[in-house]
Order: structure tokens, then C-alpha cells, then sequence
């Protein structure tokens, strides 16, 4: 590939019905965030890897590769530094509308097969082709320059093309898998804006406008996760983050996160983390202590 990185000044995406469908993305090192898509997206890393977690699954996307991301799922990117000097990951992200995909199939007489099962992420390396493909997308990431959507949509099409005949089944995963479209978008929001109160799942159901049984069902298949596991472990991971930055007691983090009951908090705690919330923060405490010391002795001498 001979796109290294975005050139200053230069447009960062390719619109089609004034959305940006082709994107030329950098992200910093380290940085980690949540990802939902009501379409399938393709991922192409040109430095760097990506980290994509969907549930209890991992899947990484190293450079000179290939990820296409299945719509309707949530999952958590983590952008990785490798062997490059680039201290950023930079990637090239497709989003690929149902539209799109059904007149690809229409043009390259796809007939559909039985489905191989709902695929989450799929990963392939990009080949010569596909290769070519990510080259020639340089000379349109320029300033001033404007792309019509007919040559937009002529690029995402070339890019379909390319991919199925780097792997034929990658059409059967975006057009027959079983996963059906959900209202995603609400119930994440609705997970999200009540992550901290002491809700139980059937309430959390209900303020969804959901039976218990399509939200246990629906969550599952956004998140790869049971809805109480899923709650409980990022409300652990919010408390580790509050243990180890912030001077509140744990008791006031035990509270503050919705649970009810301190010791019941600590139990939870070690057996995620393997160690209690007090001897955590009796650490963090010791190695500020010793770094002081070391700042004062190093001024002293």
C-alpha cells in the first residue's frame, strides 16, 4: 500500500447522498471506543492494528488487512501500536448500505445459499487487488477536489468486487446472514443512561418498551453478552477507574454505582479482578508514596 498516512489538508472522506461512505481515519495509541453500525462497515488498516471486542470475543485487524464488521453489533476498538514509528493508527473505514449490496448482488447474478451462520467480524488480508484498490483511493483524499456520487458509488462497487473475489463467501455473510435489523440505537442508550442506577433487567426491559424476553434476546445479539454479565462488568470496570483515580472511599464508589451492599461489592470485585477493592487502593497509595520519594531524593541529589 502506498497511502502511509492522510497528507495535510487533504479531504478525510468520500460522500454519497451527503454521507460519508469512504473515510480515510487516524486514531491515537491506546485509544479505545465503542462502535455500532446499522450497516455492515469494512475496515482496511494501513498502520497499526485494530482491536475489535464483541463480547467475550476478540477479533484483530492487523495492517495490510482486511476487517468487515457485521451491522447491528456492539463493539469496543482498541487501536494498537506495532513495530511502525506511527504513534497512530490509520485506517481506511467503507460503510456498505443493504441497497448497495442487493444491486452488487443483482449485477453478479448472486444466488443466495444457505446461510453460513450470523459471522460478527471477518477478517482477510487484502491481497493485490484489494491492495491496488487502497491505492488508488489517494488521488481522491485531496483538498479542493469534489467526486461526483456516480464515481463514489463506482469505488464502493469496485470494492465489492474486489472482496468477493477475495473471498466469495463474504457476499453470502452481508446478504443471508440470519441476524435480523433491531432498534439497536435505543437500547444502548437505554443501557447506557442507566448504567449507574440500581435498575433490574426487567425494568431496564421496560423503559426499553421491551418484554424481558425480546431484551434479553435483542441484547444478546447487539452486545454477545447476557444483559446482567454485560452490566456488571462495566460497572466493575467503572469502579476499578474511580478506585485508582479519584479519592472517594469505597464505600462511597460501592453507592455511587448502584450497589446496595458493600461486601456484596467487594466479592464482585475480587472475583473480576482478583484482588479487593481496599488492598487495590492500599497499592495505588504505596506507589505514590515511593514515586514521591523518588522525586525527592533525585531533587535532593
Amino acid at each position: 500500500m502506498t497511502i502511509s498516512s492522510k497528507p495535510n489538508g487533504s479531504e478525510s472522506s468520500l460522500r454519497y447522498n451527503q454521507n460519508p461512505v469512504i473515510e480515510f481515519c487516524t486514531e491515537t495509541v491506546g485509544a479505545t471506543k465503542e462502535l455500532l453500525f446499522a450497516e455492515p462497515v469494512v475496515f482496511i488498516v494501513i498502520t497499526g492494528e485494530i482491536c475489535l471486542r464483541y463480547g467475550p470475543e476478540a477479533y484483530t485487524i492487523k495492517a495490510g488487512q482486511m476487517g468487515l464488521l457485521n451491522r447491528d453489533i456492539l463493539v469496543e476498538a482498541s487501536f494498537i501500536k506495532t513495530l511502525h514509528i506511527n504513534p497512530e493508527v490509520d485506517f481506511i473505514k467503507c460503510k456498505l448500505s443493504i441497497t448497495l449490496l442487493r444491486e452488487f448482488a443483482r449485477m453478479v447474478a448472486f444466488e443466495t445459499s444457505p446461510s453460513p451462520g450470523f459471522i460478527p467480524v471477518k477478517i482477510r488480508s487484502l491481497g493485490t487487488r484489494l491492495n491496488a484498490y487502497v491505492d488508488s483511493l489517494a488521488g481522491y483524499f485531496m483538498p479542493g477536489r469534489k467526486i461526483s456520487d456516480r464515481l463514489v458509488k463506482l469505488k464502493l462497487l469496485e470494492l465489492l468486487f474486489d472482496m468477493v473475489e477475495k473471498d466469495s463467501q463474504m457476499l453470502y455473510q452481508l446478504l443471508s446472514s440470519k441476524h435480523q435489523v433491531y432498534r439497536c440505537q435505543h437500547i444502548v442508550s437505554t443501557v447506557n443512561d442507566n448504567l449507574l442506577n440500581p435498575y433490574s433487567i426487567l425494568e431496564l426491559a421496560q423503559l426499553a418498551g421491551r418484554s424481558l424476553s425480546s431484551f434479553k434476546r435483542d441484547f444478546q445479539a447487539i452486545y454477545n453478552m447476557a444483559p446482567s454479565t454485560w452490566i456488571r462488568e462495566k460497572r466493575l470496570d467503572k469502579a476499578q477507574q474511580m478506585i485508582k483515580y479519584t479519592p472517594m472511599s469505597i464505600t462511597q464508589i460501592c453507592y455511587s454505582l448502584g450497589y446496595e451492599n458493600t461486601a456484596h461489592f467487594s466479592r464482585l470485585f475480587k472475583n473480576f479482578f482478583g484482588v479487593q477493592p481496599k488492598s487495590l487502593r492500599s497499592s495505588i497509595n504505596v506507589n505514590l508514596v515511593t514515586v514521591a520519594e523518588h522525586i525527592e531524593d533525585h531533587v535532593a541529589a
